[in-house]
Parts: structure tokens; sequence; C-alpha cells
């Protein structure tokens, strides 16, 4: 059996384009109570160059890309119907190469750093939410009739 593709790449675009989505609507809110709180524009501006800063925020939208994952995962697997373990692992492969193309900077010096325990708790976060997303969907595929 061959991998449906089109389930792989479509889990990659949800991923990707929904956990985008979602963290700039965050983001936005969150810098309107800063500012409605009190906040000058040199600090909102500290932010906006630095959001590690900020560790609610950031716990945040990483708790957020880890949802994202696992919406992503349910849906690479219920796309599949069959081996969707397998097809999980091959979006989160391409998910794993379209994230560090995109957060490679483009060899600019100024590029925002984001801390290395950030990194890795949303890689690993988002793996296993994404396979536990594949999981609800095979059990709830088991459990009907």
């Amino acid at each position: 059996m061959t991998l449906n593709f089109r389930a792989v790449i479509l889990g990659t675009v949800f991923d990707i384009g929904g956990s985008f989505i979602a963290f700039n609507i965050i983001s936005g809110f969150y810098l309107a109570m800063l500012h409605a709180g009190g906040a000058t524009k040199e600090d909102l501006e500290a932010l906006i160059g630095n959001p590690s800063d900020a560790f609610g925020l950031m716990a945040l939208l990483m708790g957020v890309g880890i949802a994202f994952d696992g919406l992503a995962g349910y849906l690479t697997a219920r796309m599949a119907g069959y081996l969707e373990y397998w097809h999980v692992l091959a979006m989160w492969g391409l998910l794993t190469v379209m994230q560090f193309a995109l957060s490679s900077g483009g060899g600019e010096s100024d590029a925002v750093s984001i801390p290395s325990y950030v990194v890795i708790v949303g890689y690993f976060g988002g793996l296993i939410a994404a396979f536990s997303g594949a999981y609800l969907f095979k059990k709830g595929k088991r459990g009907s009739p």
C-alpha cells in the first residue's frame, strides 16, 4: 500500500496555517491587553522583537501549537483511512522540514531567537499530540459498527 499524500499535505498545511492564524490572533489580543493595561509603545515593541521574554505568552502559544499538531494528526489519520500512524509520521517529517525551512531566518542576523527548551518541548509535545490524534481516530474507528 502506498501513502495518501493528499492526507499528509492537508495535515501539514492545516497545522502550519492554523497555528499561524491562531498565533497572530492570540498575540494581537495579548498586545492589546498589555496596551490597555498601560504598557508603553517601547515595551510593546520590545515584546514584539523578542516574544520569549513573556513566558506566559510563550507557554500559551506553545500549547496552541501543540493542540494544532494533535488536530492535524487526527485530520491526517481520518483522511488516510489506512496506515494512520505511517501517514502521521510522514506528515510530521514534512512538517519538521517545513518548520526548519521557515524558521531558518533566511540568513538575517536580527532574526528572533527562540529558546531551545521551547523548540524541544514544542517538537516532542507536538509529535506526541499528532500521534495521539491518530490514536483517537483509530480508537473511534474501532468502536463504531
